[in-house]
């Protein structure tokens, strides 16, 4: 890929959101970016970063355009490592506008494009990648738990894992490489189970950040909340008491939900995309059908299901037989018996269907009697579903990979250190772990031939 950014070039954009606010930041970079202020009539004297309030005009007539506060970054204590001048102006959107058309008619800048400016942080070792990629994570952020993820991965926490994988494979590789560059230093039966040891140790290591993937994955994206059952069980009660709205028509008459009705929400400090899902009955409305098709899909995509069952109603369970069959193996289930207002001993009830689930070997991980007209019993529902969620956050030790880029390429990483443990030739035990050497250095940056060799050679005694 070629750079973006040539020597001469200096860009602006607009670094705050676009519309009314008391604030809007325009940011300049590169060479020229002091003489934007000059060519502006800036008459205040620049003291670098400090901030200054001064006058704006128009650079053809001289028109006053905003008063602003300027602050001028000199290239080696900036965000890209080049000049870089920040205007704070008043944020109503003629002004921005103005001010964006003035730059736009200066022929010696040019309009940044997307995420140029971090790029060229990049570029001029001012930011890592890791960190740089961290930085989209930090600003895409919705939830607590998103931004507590993304916060510790600016902050270093996954790159300083990544160093310590690339050295060790830069070991690894240094010491394969030593044996064939120098045969009559023979690899001993000892020496290679060492060498394959110290392999499977690092292969451990990576496979158990990669067993978070899916997690991780959820954590960011959404945790996926199918709510399965027959009709006019209270599945769309409880889509709207997790949504605090009315999100799915509730109605006596069987059938009304015909389609899978989603929102998005935030439970307990994360991400959580409920799934109100079409009634499974026997039926032989067309369109009913089809909306009973979409529930089975919406229990494969789900993270967790939960099964709502009328407790006054538990003559067919077949309903378990449609869960087993179209969810995935790791997928939560929570079974919530419903309505226990309508019958006198729901204690029975539950210890019944308890029996009936051990009967069959079906998986579940919490069976919950309650009345969805309660206020308590919809708060025990609520803090049984929280409970639940928070078993995708893992903070502690394990750091939540949630980069699809960085888990393709641990992945690949992984395969090539497995494929290497299965060579028996030191040639090709080696060439495996090149290849994973090239996918770690992907993450960082290359690992070149010149620092294998240097920690070939500075493993060697001097008089070698």
């Amino acid at each position: 890929m070629s750079k973006i950014l040539s020597q001469n070039d200096t860009i602006y954009a607009l670094s705050t959101c676009y519309g009314k606010a008391g604030v809007a930041i325009v940011r300049i970079s590169g060479p020229e970016a002091l003489r934007v202020l000059h060519d502006m009539q800036f008459a205040k004297r620049i003291v670098p970063r400090m901030a200054t309030l001064g006058k704006l005009y128009d650079c053809l007539s001289s028109e006053l355009v905003d008063e602003a506060i300027v602050i001028y970054f000199p290239k080696t204590s900036s965000y890209t490592g080049e000049d870089v001048v920040e205007l704070q102006i008043h944020g109503g959107i003629a002004v921005i506008n103005k001010i964006i058309s003035i730059l736009s008619s200066l022929n010696y800048l040019r309009l940044a494009r997307n995420g140029e400016f971090t790029r060229i942080a990049l570029e001029n070792d001012k930011i890592s990648l890791a960190k740089a990629e961290s930085l989209i994570e930090l600003i895409n952020s919705e939830t607590e738990h998103q931004r507590k993820v993304a916060i510790r991965h600016y902050n270093g926490d996954l790159e300083e894992m990544y160093i310590r994988w690339r050295k060790l494979i830069v070991g690894l590789l240094s010491i394969a490489e030593a044996y064939i560059d120098f045969p009559d230093d023979m690899l001993t039966l000892g020496e290679l189970n060492k060498l394959d040891q110290d392999i499977e140790s690092l292969l451990a290591e990576l496979q158990s950040n990669i067993a978070f993937f899916d997690k991780a994955n959820a954590l960011m994206s959404g945790i996926t909340i199918s709510i399965i059952g027959a009709t006019n069980v209270g599945k769309s009660t409880l889509m709207n008491i997790l949504s605090k709205s009315d999100t799915s028509i509730v109605s006596n008459v069987e059938g009304t939900t015909r389609d899978v009705v989603k929102t998005k929400i935030e439970l307990c400090g994360l991400p959580i995309i409920i799934q109100d899902t079409a009634g499974f009955r026997e039926t032989d409305d067309v369109v009913e059908i089809m909306g009973i098709d979409k529930s089975k899909k919406a229990m494969r995509d789900a993270d967790i299901v939960v099964v709502m069952l009328d407790v006054s109603n538990l003559t067919d369970l077949s309903i378990f037989l449609q869960v087993e069959k179209f969810k995935k193996t790791e997928t939560y289930v929570l079974v919530v018996l419903n309505k226990i207002d309508k019958v006198d001993n729901s204690d029975h009830s539950e210890l019944q269907l308890i029996k009936y689930l051990d009967s069959i070997n079906f998986r579940y991980n919490n069976v919950l009697a309650t009345s969805l007209k309660l206020e308590q019993d919809q708060s025990e529902v609520i803090n049984l579903i929280e409970s639940v969620a928070k078993e995708f956050v893992q903070f502690g030790d394990v750091n939540m990979i949630t980069n699809i880029r960085h888990q393709n390429t641990l992945q690949d990483c992984s395969y090539h250190l497995k494929n290497s443990l299965s060579k028996e030739a030191l040639e090709l035990k080696t060439e495996e772990l090149r290849y994973a050497a090239k996918e770690i250095g992907g993450l960082l940056g290359d690992i070149t031939m010149e620092e294998v060799l240097d920690e070939v050679f500075s493993s060697f005694c001097i008089g070698k």
